[in-house]
């Protein structure tokens, strides 16, 4: 039974503490929990202030000063009221004894310098029932029951307000200790598989509230190359409602994909194997957006999975490579170990800003630093390095790194909290209705079961797994990646990859514990460049990893002599197709291949420079990523091939709108770049072997 100090007695068969932070149910049950101590305070009113209700109507709205612990947050509950809170160091000044004239002059000093809606509100407040708040929390209870007791809410576990999220976990505790009593046999077991199913969420959900005070107590901006830790947003922090599952945009594809990863999880590197090879297959179904988890804040207060220290990481690291077969070598932890991963989380978010392929090339290339590379991915000379090679701009990375992108990342975490993100990889897939999470290591097949759970008529796409179409989807790959990807043994994958690095189609990076694969086109197009520069021939650009853009040379034909001109094409030019394709048809009845070429001559004097242009802007398109000039002549005509950055010439017959290559030459620089081409085009333009020559040059491949 339960005795109330007025007298009263209520008899039932199980007792639910809902009573608040200050829990006299808890303190019965349990005795006095260990607070922790108040940092921040918080004023909180109801303004009647119709204008601004109304103005400001479901929004959440907070504003945030960047010099020390001060913050202003409202939203409207009805179109005359709104409720608002100013959080504030506590340390700044103490406003517990005031009175409400008092408390008025304190509040209206500490936010002079706010927007002037603040003050609006504020001026509209009844400071007589305005309430001051001492915020605090304590350490997750070892259990939430004893006997025929139960606590929910704050009775049960107290977080700071900064996870906004007290009230979403009332209810969830309410829905989850109601579903627990209906499926068990008595209470005991009921209370346990509550505790169970709420505790790790509740966890994480305090942690997150504390991290988030730190930042909010020690607002400060970031100067030069130097990266403080931990990294402190110098914005105000948008604030986001708690959702229990991630909602599709039915714009984009049919099935949304919410990745919570983090740059150094060793799990979320082990499981690319299989991103990979689901993005190949099912990836027109699935739109990805990543989020950072922030996997380690600090080693102060980290504990997870038995790693408490570096040295337990270079552990851990090195049974994941050898269970996984996966190259990561823990000795990093040993030489030169990180003391956080939010500096390359925030960095990820800043090229997120730039441009989201980019930024996923930028996210494996600091992987491979850290797990093969032993290099310190804290330090922004590796971040600067990662950023450079793939195209993005480090400038604007810097910038976006000391602003806004710290601000993305705190949303990331903010929202990892409210969807109980507590390890990594975690995966929310959804079709706008059905939301399925899955997190950890996972096979295929598993993934798979979700995407047909989701879309029953999904279809596996079907892929070219030559090795040279897989490394113009990804530039570098691991033996594992490899093997699965083109569905060969290990043993195989081994053979044909270091068939290729002889024949120096790719080159390789060793690591203790094994080797990255790098597709090294861009090397000869290093050599190529030098080459043509020192014989006055066309000029090209270095191209490195997928998605950097190239200036495109080009040469035309003028009086019959060939010239090069150097021309960055940024937009294509407006060329009717229709003659273009016309002139590259297939021959028509009773036309003959001379008058073909004869045709092609004709629109080359009209359009030569356009067509060139058109010519790359489709090769774009077809993610070839072609730099090439054409060289046109009166019979028969000549397409130079300068340079090649990321794709293979395959399927894209329909491009150069022939059925036959007769009177196409490829000049290459080196003979076993010939026929390898060679090989590629009669593969992928079904053209027979017949009546193929060596070229007048050495360095020319030939072919009718």
């Amino acid at each position: 039974a339960a005795a109330f100090k007025n007298g009263e007695v209520e008899y039932g068969d199980i007792f639910i503490g809902a009573d608040g932070g200050n829990s006299k149910v808890r303190e019965n049950i349990f005795g006095l929990v260990n607070y922790t101590p108040v940092k921040v305070k918080e004023v909180v009113g109801i303004s009647r202030n119709p204008q601004n209700a109304q103005l400001y109507a479901h929004k959440f709205s907070k504003f945030q000063k960047t010099t020390n612990g001060l913050a202003f947050g409202f939203i409207p509950t009805s179109e005359n009221e709104l409720v608002w809170f100013m959080q504030f160091d506590a340390s700044i000044s103490d406003p517990a004894n005031c009175t409400p004239k008092e408390l008025r002059a304190f509040c209206k000093k500490l936010l002079k310098k706010f927007p002037s809606v603040v003050s609006e509100i504020i001026e509209t407040n009844d400071f007589e029932s305005t309430y001051i708040w001492n915020t605090r929390d304590f350490d997750t209870l070892p259990t939430f029951h004893k006997d025929n007791i139960v606590l929910i809410g704050d009775a049960a576990h107290l977080a700071l307000p900064f996870t906004s999220a007290g009230t979403s976990n009332a209810i969830l505790d309410a829905k989850t200790l109601a579903d627990s009593l209906e499926s068990s046999n008595n209470y005991n077991q009921a209370f346990q598989k509550y505790y169970n199913l709420r505790s790790e969420e509740i966890t994480s959900h305090v942690n997150l509230g504390r991290a988030l005070q730190k930042k909010f107590l020690e607002p400060k901006a970031l100067n030069g190359m130097d990266i403080p830790i931990p990294l402190i947003s110098t914005k105000s922090q948008p604030i986001l409602e708690p959702v229990e599952a991630p909602v599709a945009d039915p714009s984009k594809k049919p099935i949304q994909v919410l990745y919570f990863t983090d740059p150094i999880c060793s799990t979320c590197w082990i499981i690319q194997p299989i991103l990979r090879k689901l993005k190949l297959e099912y990836g027109h179904y699935l739109n990805f957006e990543y989020k950072m988890g922030g996997l380690l804040p600090n080693w102060e207060d980290y504990k997870k999975g038995g790693i408490n220290n570096p040295a337990d990481a270079a552990d851990h690291w090195e049974k994941v490579n050898i269970s996984h077969e996966m190259p990561l070598d823990g000795d990093i932890w040993h030489e030169d170990p990180l003391s956080s991963s939010y500096p390359p989380s925030i960095a990820f978010k800043a090229a997120q800003m730039q441009d989201a392929t980019k930024a996923m090339l930028f996210l494996r290339r600091i992987q491979e630093m850290l797990f093969l590379e032993k290099k310190n991915i804290i330090k922004w000379d590796f971040i600067k390095d990662a950023a450079s090679e793939v195209g993005l701009d480090t400038e604007k990375l810097l910038a976006d790194f000391q602003s806004n992108a710290q601000n993305n990342f705190t949303d990331d975490l903010i929202i990892s909290g409210q969807l109980g993100v507590n390890s990594f990889p975690t995966f929310f897939f959804s079709d706008g209705e059905n939301h399925i999470k899955i997190k950890g290591y996972q096979e295929y097949e598993q993934f798979e079961e979700i995407i047909f759970k989701l879309l029953p008529e999904a279809k596996k796409e079907k892929i070219n797994t030559s090795p040279k179409k897989l490394f113009t989807h990804y530039n570098s790959m691991t033996v594992k990646e490899f093997a699965l990807l083109s569905n060969r043994p290990k043993e195989n994958a081994v053979q044909v990859l270091n068939s290729l690095f002889d024949k120096g189609v790719l080159k390789k990076y060793e690591s203790k514990n094994g080797v990255i694969w790098k597709n090294n086109f861009s090397n000869y197009f290093d050599m190529q460049s030098s080459f043509n520069k020192q014989t006055n021939t066309i000029a090209t650009d270095t191209a490195g990893f997928a998605g950097i853009e190239c200036n495109i040379l080009k040469t035309t034909n003028r009086n019959e002599s060939n010239c090069a001109e150097e021309v960055e094409f940024k937009q294509p030019l407006n060329i009717p197709k229709t003659e273009i394709q016309e002139a590259h048809s297939p021959n028509k009845e009773n036309q003959n291949l001379e008058n073909e070429y004869l045709n092609l001559t004709a629109l080359c004097q009209s359009y030569g420079e356009e067509l060139s242009k058109q010519l790359s802007v489709l090769f774009e398109k077809e993610h070839i990523k072609l730099l090439f000039p054409i060289q046109f002549r009166p019979k028969p005509w000549n397409s130079i091939i300068e340079k090649i950055s990321q794709g293979w010439l395959a399927n894209h017959s329909s491009i150069m709108g022939l059925d036959d290559l007769a009177g196409l030459r490829i000049i290459v620089m080196f003979e076993k770049d010939a026929e390898r081409i060679a090989e590629l085009i009669k593969e992928n333009f079904n053209i027979k072997d017949s009546n193929t020559t060596k070229g007048e040059d050495n360095n020319m491949f030939g072919y009718t």
